[in-house]
This record gives C-alpha cells, structure tokens and sequence, in this order.
C-alpha cells in the first residue's frame, strides 16, 4: 500500500514503487538485484527554499532525485545575470548530465520551496549503466525530452516577441505546475524569475503580463497569482508564429 505524503513534510518512500512517480522512473528498469542494493544505499536529504543542492564546478558523488518539492537549475550569463535554464519537479532527475558526462555540474540547483530528494550513489549508476541496456535506454529518453524541451525554448527565444514568450511561458507553468482550486497557476516562481525564464527584464515582463490582463487573456491576483483565461486563443496565436 503507498505511503501516505504530506506536503509540508514528505515521508520518504523506504522503497521507490511507494512513490507516485514509480512507473515513470528509470529505477523501474532496474533488475531484482540492481533494485535492491539501491534501497540498500539511497540517501534522502531535505533543503529549504533558497538552499542549494549542488553549485556549478562540483564534481557529481550521487544523483538526486526529486521525491517533493520544486528546483530551479541557474547560470549567469555573460553579464552576471542569473538565468533559468530548467524547472525540476517530483520524480525529476538532477546532476544526470554530469554524471553521463563525467563532468563537474554546469549549474547551480537551488529549491524553489522545501524539496525532499532521494541521492543514488554515482557508482550505482554507472554499474547499472554499464550492465543493464534498460536503464541506459531510460536515461537517454530523459536525456531527450530534456533537449526537446531547451530546443524548443531556445526557438522560442529567437523568435517569438516577449509577449509570446510570456504565453508560452504560463501554458508551460500551469502543465507543469498545475492549478489551485481557483485555477491560478501553483506559481512558487517571483516575478524576476519569470523574467529570467524568458531573457527579459522584471519591468518588461510585468508590463505586458498587465497588458495580457487587460486584453482579457488572463487574470493576476496578488504578486504571485495568475488564472489563464484564454488558452486556445493563446495557443492558436504561438501556432501562427511557429
């Protein structure tokens, strides 16, 4: 039977087909025994909103994955700015490349809200990585949605005006983050975040989220709540543009 989770304080899953993310995981397609000596040496770690789980430069010692909470994976650009170049949530894995890689992290994790994580060991992925075509067949589709996704908003960047970014941005958002009982977006993001997300200023994003709003394409609440109002429209419109 799963184990029952709190929100505010997760209980870790003794073994991973407790976690609702269990179908999905590349730990699934591990054999009896590569399954059992990973219970046997997983870790699970806490961290506050704003702590950082790993720092760019570190060589990669376990793999983190996500059992609660959200992550923000950063970089700064040329001019020190701090962009986001992923979103992590339950059941997502963290450092993956760099330990495909065998590189230092090429960024830093920070937690967007209290985050609970499972850490693997390097040497258990690498054996299992090595042995068993299942597990590395799993790690490869991530690492393809993963590219899709930073393709696909590399695209976006290039040719979509802000205001199209800011769409695309929050029909992404609320997938990913899903809606409250209102339906406003569950947005642990600040305003600068968002803006950082899309490669524009916190003054730019905020004007035109105003001017969406006053175009009857969405409604804001409060510094951190936005209900989409008209997500077909607002499709049809990034369809043209694509």
């Amino acid at each position: 039977m799963p184990i029952k989770k709190s929100i505010h304080a997760p209980i870790p899953p003794v073994f991973c087909e407790n976690c609702q993310c269990w179908p999905s995981s590349v730990w699934h397609r591990m054999t009896p025994e590569e399954y059992d000596q990973l219970i046997v040496e997983k870790h699970y770690q806490r961290f506050k909103k704003g702590e950082y789980i790993f720092r760019i430069g570190q060589t990669p010692t376990v793999l983190y994955c996500v059992y609660a909470g959200k992550v923000k994976l950063v970089r700064h650009d040329e001019y020190g700015n701090m962009v986001i170049v992923r979103l992590a949530r339950e059941g997502d894995l963290l450092g993956y490349r760099s330990l495909l890689g065998n590189t230092p992290y090429k960024a830093d994790a920070i937690a967007l809200t209290d985050v609970s994580v499972c850490t693997i060991p390097v040497h258990l992925i690498r054996k299992a990585l090595k042995e068993n075509p299942e597990v590395t067949q799993a790690f490869f589709q991530r690492l393809a949605q993963d590219l899709s996704w930073a393709e696909s908003r590399i695209t976006a960047m290039a040719t979509q005006s802000v205001r199209e970014r800011i769409m695309h941005m929050l029909l992404f958002l609320e997938m990913f983050f899903g809606v409250d009982d209102e339906g406003f977006i569950n947005l642990p993001l600040s305003r600068t975040e968002l803006a950082q997300l899309i490669g524009t200023a916190p003054e730019t994003l905020i004007r035109q989220l105003h001017r969406l709003e006053e175009m009857g394409f969405l409604e804001l609440s409060g510094k951190r709540r936005i209900r989409l109002l008209q997500k077909e429209k607002m499709l049809q419109i990034l369809a043209l543009v694509d």
